[in-house]
C-alpha cells in the first residue's frame, strides 16, 4: 500500500506521545448502555436488569487442532507496510487491512483501501451528518469503521490517499464506492488479568485468521517497558494498570516462539504474528511485523474479523436509518422472543428486497426475518418469513433473504430475535453524548413488541425508559433500530442451469454468465454440485471451451506437436484443432503447457484469433484510453486486450486496471464467452 512516508526519527518521537489514545478501548462493551433495561412490552413497565455485555464462546466451531505455525503474510495475503504517521487512526488501518487480506485470501486479488476516507467520514467535524465526536486524526474503534463501511462500501486509496491533514480536500460525493460488508464478527474474551494462557481465546483467534485471513485486536503500547533494548520484534505487556491504546492486525501465529525472546518473560511459549501501521518501525526498519505473546494482557481481549465482497450484485439500493450503527443496546423481557420492526419506503414499487442486515448484540441469538409488503403494519398475517439464522457470535451481519418483489413503495422489515434466556437484547442507534450527538429519530418508523400484533413506537418505549433513568449519560436520545434493507432495482432473475451448483448463488455477479456457459454446453461444473467459479482455468481447458463452442468433430484431430501434450490426453484433440486453425500457439515451439493457468491477456489473444477464424473483422481500438497497468501488458497482447475491451468482450479488473498477467478464473472465462456469444454469434 502506498502511504505518505516519514522519517524513522519522527516516528520514534511521535508514536510515544501521540498513540491512538484509546485504539479499541471504546469497544463493544463501551458502546452498550450502562443501564440496559428490560421492558415488559404489554405495559412498558421498566424492570431492573444488568448491563448486557457480549461474552462470546469459542469461535473454533469444533476445530480441535491447528498447525503450529501459520502466516497470512507468508501466503502473500497481506499488503505492504502502512504508516499512520502522527495520527491516531490505527483502527482505520486495521479494519482496511482485514478487508484487504480477506479479499486476497478468497480471490487472490489485492486491493488498497483508503484510510483517509474512513477517518474523515467518521468525524463530525468533516461529516456533520454521519460523523462521531472525534477529530479526523483522532482515535476510533471497530464499531465506527463498521458503521462507515456498512453505509455503502469503501473508497480506494488511489482516489483519496492518506495524509495527516485535518481538512478534507476531496469531494466525497464524487468518490466511487467499492464492495460491501458481508459480516463483522466481534468477540470479547475479557482482559487477561492473570497473564495466563487462554486456550479458548487463542484457538478462536486462530480460527478467525484461518477463515478470514486476519483478525483485528488491540494492545497497550509502551516501548520502555515492553521491548528488549534495540529489538522491536517481540512484544509482551504483563501489567494490569494500563488499558489498550493501539489497534493491530493479527495475521498468524507461532506456537513454538520462545518465551525467552521477550523482555518480560511470559509463562509459556507462543506468539501471534502481528502487522502494525507504523511504517518501517520494527525489525530493524525492514518490516512492520512483530511477535506478541499469547500471554499479553490485551491481545486476546476484544477481537473482530471481516468478510467482504467487491462483488456488489446482491443489491442496488440500501435503505437505512442507522448510518452511525450500533451505539446502545436495549433488552426486552420475553420468553418467546422480541419483534423489531422498521418501516421503509422504496424509491420504486417494483424493487426486490434481496438482503437485510442488523447487529447481533450477544451470542446465542436466533434471528427470523419477515417482510410485509401490504403497507399495513397492524396485520400480522401480512408478514412472511424470508430468512432464519442462528448466531453464536456478536457483530454485524448482512443476511441474504428469499428475494421478495414489492407490491408498492412502502414495506416493513421485522426481525424476531430469540435468545436462550428471558432477556432478548437488540441494537439501536442513538445519541451517546460522549460519542454521538447527531443521531436522528424518524417518528413512527421503528417499532417494538413481543408479537406482531402488539407493536409500540421505539421512541415511546425510550421515553418511558428516560423517565426512570436518573443518570443523564444513560438516557436514550433519538433512537432508531439498527436494521437495513437492501433491494435490487428490478425483479431478481432466476436461472435454469446453475441450480445444482451449491457454490453459485443467483445474486453473484457471475451467475448469469455461468448459467449461460452451462446452458450452452461450453463447460460444466468441476463436480455435479460445484462449479468452482474462483478456480483458475488452464490453457487446455480454455482451448477445449473454444472447441465446444465450435462444435468441432474432435475425432478428426489426432496426434500432438507438443512434447508436453500426449495424444491420449482429453485436451489433445482440441489443442491440435486450435493450432491448425491458428487460434493458439505453444508457449515454446515444443511445449504448450496445458496445465498452466490461462492469463487474462492470453485469453484476449485467443478469443480475438478465434473471432478472426470465424470471419469477424474487429478493428483495433484507436481511442486514447490506456489502463494504468498498461506497462504490464506484453506487446503481443496489447492490441487484443484493447480491442476486446473496445467491443465489450472483456472488462478491466477495475475501471482503470486490467491485470493482464493474472490467471483467469472460471467465472471470468464464462463471462467473456457470454459477452462474445450474445453480442456477436447468437
Amino acid at each position: 500500500m502506498k502511504k505518505r512516508a516519514t522519517c524513522v526519527i519522527l516516528i520514534s518521537v511521535l508514536l510515544l506521545n501521540a498513540l491512538c489514545s484509546y485504539g479499541f478501548a471504546l469497544g463493544i462493551s463501551d458502546f452498550i448502555s450502562d443501564n440496559s433495561v428490560n421492558i415488559d412490552a404489554s405495559n412498558y413497565t421498566v424492570l431492573p436488569a444488568q448491563a448486557i455485555t457480549p461474552k462470546t464462546a469459542a469461535a473454533n466451531k469444533g476445530l480441535n487442532s491447528f498447525p503450529a505455525y501459520y502466516s497470512s503474510k507468508d501466503l502473500g495475503y497481506t499488503s505492504g507496510v502502512d504508516n499512520q504517521e502522527s495520527t491516531d487512526v490505527c483502527w482505520a488501518f486495521t479494519h482496511n487491512e482485514l478487508i484487504e487480506v480477506n479479499l486476497a485470501k478468497k480471490y487472490g486479488e489485492k486491493y488498497d483501501l483508503s484510510e483517509e476516507a474512513m477517518k474523515f467520514e467518521t468525524s463530525n467535524i468533516t461529516n456533520p451528518l454521519y460523523g462521531y465526536m472525534r477529530n479526523p486524526n483522532s482515535s476510533g474503534n471497530e464499531l465506527m469503521s463498521t458503521a462507515y463501511l456498512a453505509r455503502g462500501g469503501s473508497v480506494l486509496e488511489q482516489d483519496e490517499p492518506f495524509t495527516t491533514n485535518q481538512e478534507r480536500t476531496v469531494n466525497p460525493d464524487q468518490l466511487e464506492r467499492y464492495g460491501r460488508l458481508v459480516s463483522v464478527p466481534m468477540y470479547e474474551f475479557g482482559i487477561n488479568s492473570q497473564n495466563t494462557y487462554n486456550s479458548t481465546a487463542v484457538d478462536s483467534i486462530k480460527s478467525l485468521v484461518m477463515q478470514y485471513g486476519a483478525a483485528g485486536s488491540s494492545l497497550f503500547y509502551d516501548q520502555s517497558t515492553i521491548y528488549q533494548p534495540d529489538d522491536r520484534t517481540n512484544y509482551y505487556y504483563d501489567g494490569i494498570e494500563n488499558a489498550p491504546n493501539h489497534a493491530v492486525t493479527i495475521v498468524g501465529w507461532d506456537d513454538n516462539y520462545s518465551a525467552s525472546n521477550f523482555k518480560q518473560t511470559p509463562d509459556g511459549n507462543g506468539a501471534f504474528i502481528v502487522k502494525n501501521s507504523w511504517g518501517l518501525y520494527h525489525n530493524n526498519n525492514t518490516s512492520d511485523y512483530v511477535y506478541v505473546s499469547y500471554y499479553d494482557k490485551h491481545i486476546t481481549n476484544q477481537i473482530f474479523a471481516t468478510d467482504y465482497e467487491m462483488d456488489e450484485s446482491l443489491y442496488d439500493n440500501i435503505y437505512q436509518y442507522d448510518p452511525l450503527g450500533w451505539s446502545q443496546s436495549l433488552a426486552l423481557s420475553s420468553q418467546d422472543g422480541v419483534f423489531c420492526v422498521t418501516r421503509f419506503v422504496a424509491d420504486r414499487p417494483d424493487e426486490t428486497v434481496s438482503a437485510v442486515s442488523t447487529y447481533i448484540v450477544m451470542p446465542g441469538i436466533t434471528a427470523k426475518v419477515y417482510i410485509n409488503t401490504s403497507g399495513d403494519i397492524d396485520d400480522p398475517d401480512s408478514y412472511k418469513v424470508i430468512h432464519e439464522q442462528y448466531f453464536d457470535t456478536a457483530g454485524y451481519y448482512v443476511m441474504p433473504v428469499t428475494p421478495t418483489m414489492l407490491s408498492g413503495n412502502e414495506y416493513y422489515i421485522a426481525i424476531e430475535l430469540a435468545s436462550d434466556t428471558d432477556q432478548v437484547p437488540f441494537a439501536i442507534q442513538s445519541d451517546v453524548r460522549r460519542i454521538i450527538d447527531n443521531a436522528v429519530c424518524m417518528q413512527n418508523t421503528c417499532f417494538l413488541g413481543t408479537s406482531l400484533s402488539e407493536l409500540a413506537p421505539l421512541e415511546d418505549v425510550c421515553d418511558i425508559l428516560n423517565s426512570q433513568t436518573v443518570i443523564e449519560n444513560n438516557k436514550i436520545y433519538n433512537p432508531m433500530l439498527c436494521i437495513k434493507a437492501f433491494t435490487k432495482s428490478s425483479g431478481m432473475q432466476t436461472y435454469e442451469n446453475i441450480g445444482a451448483y451449491t457454490d453459485v448463488q443467483d445474486t453473484r455477479w457471475y451467475a448469469q454468465a455461468v448459467d449461460y456457459a452451462v446452458g450452452a454446453k461450453l463447460f460444466a461444473g468441476v463436480t455435479e454440485t460445484t462449479f468452482e467459479p474462483s478456480t483458475q482455468m488452464t490453457r487446455a481447458m480454455f482451448v477445449r471451451v473454444l472447441a465446444n463452442l465450435t462444435n468441432v468433430n474432435l475425432s478428426l484431430y489426432e496426434g500432438s506437436i507438443f512434447d508436453d501434450v500426449r495424444p491420449t490426453q482429453w485436451f489433445a484433440p482440441a489443442i491440435q484443432w486450435a493450432v491448425q486453425c491458428g487460434v493458439v500457439d505453444g508457449m515454446t515451439p515444443d511445449t504448450f503447457e496445458p496445465n498452466l493457468s490461462v492469463s487474462r491477456q492470453q485469453m484476449c489473444v485467443m478469443i480475438l484469433r478465434y473471432a478472426q477464424y470465424l470471419g469477424f473483422d474487429f478493428q483495433p481500438a484507436d481511442d486514447d484510453f490506456v489502463f494504468d497497468d498498461d506497462s504490464s501488458i506484453q506487446s503481443y497482447a496489447r492490441d487484443a486486450i484493447y480491442t476486446c475491451y473496445k467491443y465489450g468482450i472483456i472488462d478491466g479488473m477495475t475501471e482503470t486496471t486490467f491485470e493482464p498477467r493474472s490467471g483467469a478464473t472460471r467465472a471470468q472465462v464464462a463471462n467473456l464467452f457470454k459477452n462474445f456469444c450474445q453480442q456477436y454469434i447468437y
